[in-house]
């Protein structure tokens, strides 16, 4: 009879060591999953009041055929990239291009 508690007491003994080593690992997860990332890339929206000011002075400026294609040469970017920041809306430039 003591033999078989002392196999069960083993047994319970490893089912907690797991436990605390399951515990710690969640709590590690759930640490880094709510921290912003380093360097993460801030994406246009309500979020970014300045971008979206300066995306709307920018489109008043560029009426005619060509602008983009100019703005584009001027920045050295193709006028798709110009065209994905200022009329789509979904990316920003680097803040280099964009001062």
């Amino acid at each position: 009879m003591p033999h078989s508690l002392s196999g069960i007491a083993g047994l319970v003994e490893a089912f907690v060591e797991l436990a605390v080593h399951i515990a710690a690992e969640q709590q590690r997860k759930r640490k880094f999953r709510n921290r912003r990332r380093v360097g993460a890339t801030l994406r246009p929206g309500e979020n970014t009041p300045m971008w979206n000011l300066l995306r709307q002075e920018a489109k008043s400026h560029i009426r005619k055929y060509g602008d983009q294609a100019k703005l584009g040469r001027i920045l050295g970017l193709p006028r798709q990239r110009v065209n994905a920041f200022l009329t789509a809306g979904k990316e920003m430039p680097d803040a280099e291009r964009a001062l």
